[in-house]
């Protein structure tokens, strides 16, 4: 007979009995079929030993409830690592976004000293520029030959050749400049090393989170972590569970059957003695059910007498036994079937199991490095503090060389305003020497003129009046007059340079220029 259970599938039960609704049918066990035929003694006997057998699925049913008792313990563990596993998760996150935005402030103080040095570099280049555009005034500014000596000269090339090449930039002292400029590419070279330290830093203290950031992503993507995974561990340990309930119902329906096949050989002439030979080897549970009278053949043991049953009730008893016998393999077969079935499932589970136990081995090896990470975490930030203190320090040196190098500058464009000044007061001295020369002749040629007409009157005094006066009666009556000579004063120590005209008049546009 056949029952429909709503969990695992059709269910052959042995335990159903239907009662026939005549009474006359043969006490030998014959049906209404007219095909049908007695019940003997030795088939009773089949019934028993075939009956018997299927006792053994009770290993099958103890094997299902232990299926069922480790999947509870497995149900329980796994839900115990997934909580660990999603608090540990959690955990993590929240630490990694900390620990991303301490990096990015860390950055975000090393781009501000970067912009800050970028923008020092670019005034140093502009200064440098400068300077260096005045250095290249200097040595495009020839000295003018006739301002320097002869003496001064080598030997190895004309006084002219050398006039020609001198220049101004060769009077001032270049050491200096290669020493600020030097001290300079120090400071930078001393900026710029920390800022590789410091950002290979940031590229460690990255790749430290990118780590524990992919361990995270492969922990919850590789190993399971899926909303299925959460609806299929008590679905199958729903299922095994219904398996199991299913597969003792099929059980206690065997022993139901076996007790009916006991009391129909009890109820049989010759085989009382028979059926208590046959379940004398019974498992312990089965035994004892028996012994205590749960059976259908009336209870107690071996001694207890049998109680005696109408013709009709052994008819209808001898029915239902013929019908179960016919579906007993289909039972152990079913039980069988759904062992395996809870096989699988356990192995399913199990599975599961065990990628939880990876995803919480995953997520305990990502914590571990997030410790590591926050181990080194003092040494990352305090990296980030050693480039803004040192920054700080070159920066000052830079602003001071840069300092240093325009005032350089200034001081070469005032030699070069002086220069062409020094020209102009060439020229303006040469004026003036030329208007004190023109003076000089002009006073000349009247002391000249003024010596001559004097000299001329005493010469015509002494013709006219010379007779008649007496030789002693004056003493300078006859001396010549004065005369008045103007001479130069230190001629020598005033040279002055012929400069030509064109170099004076471009040594003035300059000068204008810069007014």
């Amino acid at each position: 007979m056949s029952e429909e259970h709503s969990e695992g599938g059709p269910a052959t039960t042995l335990a159903a009995v239907e009662r026939p609704t005549e009474s006359s049918q043969q006490l030998e066990g014959v049906s209404d079929d007219p095909a049908a035929t007695p019940v003997t003694l030795e088939k009773l006997l089949d019934y028993l030993l075939a009956s018997k057998r299927s006792l053994a699925a009770t290993d099958q049913v103890w094997r299902a409830n232990n299926i069922v008792h480790s999947a509870r313990e497995a149900l329980v563990e796994s839900v115990e690592l997934r909580a660990r596993s999603t608090f540990i998760r959690d955990g993590i996150a929240g630490q990694l976004k900390i620990l991303w935005r301490v990096k990015t402030g860390v950055e975000n103080i090393a781009w501000n000293c970067r912009a800050e040095f970028e923008a020092t570099l670019r005034d140093l280049d502009d200064t440098d520029a400068r300077l260096q555009a005045t250095v290249d005034l200097l040595k495009s500014t020839f000295v003018e030959p006739s301002l320097r000596p002869a003496h001064d000269e080598p030997e190895l090339q004309t006084p002219q050749q050398q006039r020609q090449q001198k220049t101004l930039h060769d009077y001032i002292d270049g050491d200096g400049v290669e020493t600020l400029k030097s001290g300079l590419r120090d400071c930078i070279d001393r900026t710029q090393e920390a800022h590789h330290d410091l950002v290979n830093s940031m590229e460690r203290f990255e790749q430290d989170l990118e780590t524990v950031k992919r361990s995270l992503a492969v922990t919850f993507t590789k190993f399971g972590e899926s909303d299925g995974l959460e609806v299929s561990l008590p679905a199958i340990m729903r299922s095994l569970e219904t398996q199991a309930e299913e597969m003792a119902g099929l059980l206690e329906s065997l022993v139901r059957h076996f007790d009916l096949c006991v009391t129909a050989l009890k109820h049989t002439e010759g085989g009382g003695a028979a059926a208590e030979n046959i379940t004398g080897d019974l498992p312990m549970v089965i035994r004892a059910r028996h012994d205590d009278g749960e059976g259908g053949g009336g209870g107690g043991g071996e001694n207890t007498p049998v109680e005696p049953i109408s013709d009709g009730d052994r008819h209808e008893m001898l029915a239902v036994l013929t019908k179960d016998a016919a579906e007993l393999d289909d039972v152990v077969m079913e039980i069988r079937d759904r062992l395996v079935e809870m096989e699988a499932q356990s192995d399913d589970l199990t599975c599961q199991l065990n990628l939880q136990a990876a995803v919480h081995a995953n997520a305990s090896r990502a914590f571990n490095q997030l410790e590591e990470t926050g181990a080194r975490l003092s040494a990352y930030v305090q990296h980030g503090r050693d480039y803004s203190n040192r920054w700080g320090e070159q920066r000052q040196q830079i602003c001071n060389r840069t300092e240093e190098l325009d005032v350089l500058r200034e001081f070469y464009e005032n030699f070069l305003a002086a220069y062409d000044r020094m020209l102009l007061e060439i020229g303006r001295r040469k004026e003036m020497r030329a208007a004190a020369d023109t003076a000089v002749r002009k006073a000349t040629t009247k002391l000249k003129k003024l010596y001559e007409a004097d000299l001329a009157a005493r010469e015509a005094f002494r013709r006219d009046q010379g007779y008649f006066l007496p030789t002693g009666i004056w003493s300078g009556l006859m001396d010549p007059p004065v005369r008045f000579e103007i001479a130069a004063v230190h001629a020598d120590g005033d040279t002055i340079p012929d400069i030509p005209r064109a170099v004076l008049e471009q040594a003035a546009r300059r000068q204008n220029r810069r007014l």
